[in-house]
């Protein structure tokens, strides 16, 4: 009976010390840090990357038919921590396009998940259209430096307020 108790205790030492070390991990380790993305790209994914380039590094595997409105683009996942798509226009073999829905930030720290008025603050010069106004999107967009010549725009969720994708050099909407 001495045996079984002290082996209980001992094991309820381990585990009290396990769970602790686990619980401080976890506080202590930073949240993954989030890709950079600018006018050229997003991380590892720059405009203009062939499928072969994309293919060798391990950041693309398999095709998809893209917007039946563009005939012959295509698309391929991003590798995580990135969310959302690499598209190839006009059955091109080069990026011309990326859409991110996360793991990403702007070098003016605009993430997916930010408000839209700090979003806007980050980039004043930026044109905004509110989400609802634009029928028949119901989206609001935010595109950087302008509507006329965009190399960054963000999709505004309209119930949320919030960033909620990027496109480089712009979106890609398709019904």
């Amino acid at each position: 009976m001495k045996k079984t108790l002290a082996l209980l205790a001992a094991s309820a030492i381990c585990v009290l010390v396990a769970a602790t070390a686990v619980s401080a991990l976890g506080s202590s380790a930073a949240k993954p840090a989030l890709r950079p993305a600018t006018p050229k790209g997003i991380g590892p994914y720059k405009i203009g990357d062939t499928i072969g380039s994309l293919s060798k590094r391990g950041l693309i595997k398999k095709l998809h038919p893209g917007c039946e409105l563009d005939p012959g683009q295509r698309y391929a996942n991003l590798k995580a921590p990135l969310r959302g798509i690499a598209i190839f226009g006009h059955g091109g073999k080069r990026i011309t396009a990326l859409s991110s829905t996360a793991g990403w930030e702007t070098a003016a720290g605009v993430h997916v998940g930010m408000p839209v008025g700090k979003a806007r603050a980050a980039y004043p010069g930026a044109t905004y259209i509110k989400p609802k106004d634009n029928s028949p999107f119901f989206l609001g967009f935010l595109f950087v430096p302008n509507s006329q010549k965009t190399k960054m725009a963000f999709i505004v969720n309209p119930d949320t307020q919030t960033v909620a994708q990027i496109g480089i050099p712009s979106l890609s909407l398709c019904e």
